[in-house]
């Protein structure tokens, strides 16, 4: 999925509209959704992402120290 965003064949939703979906999933509003938590949605939820499309995913967003996702550095970095 990076590699066709970085070839700009496909256009990522508006930074709102994915900064909302994450919120969502941020119920408490930390700023931060667990790794694991977000894996497990990827996989059970929706169209299912295969595990080298989630670990691709995990290894550019994911904080490694504190396996959390924030998501609002990770929408930054997409939309640069």
């Amino acid at each position: 999925m990076l590699k066709v965003l970085f070839r700009k064949k496909w256009e990522p939703d508006s930074e709102s509209m994915l900064l909302d979906a994450f919120r969502v999933i941020d119920a408490d509003g930390k700023g931060f959704v667990s790794a694991d938590e977000l894996r497990e949605l990827l996989v059970q939820e929706g169209t299912p992402f295969r595990a080298k499309e989630i670990e691709a995913f995990m290894n550019v967003a994911k904080d490694s120290e504190f396996n959390r996702v924030y998501y609002e550095d990770y929408i930054a970095m997409l939309l640069l």
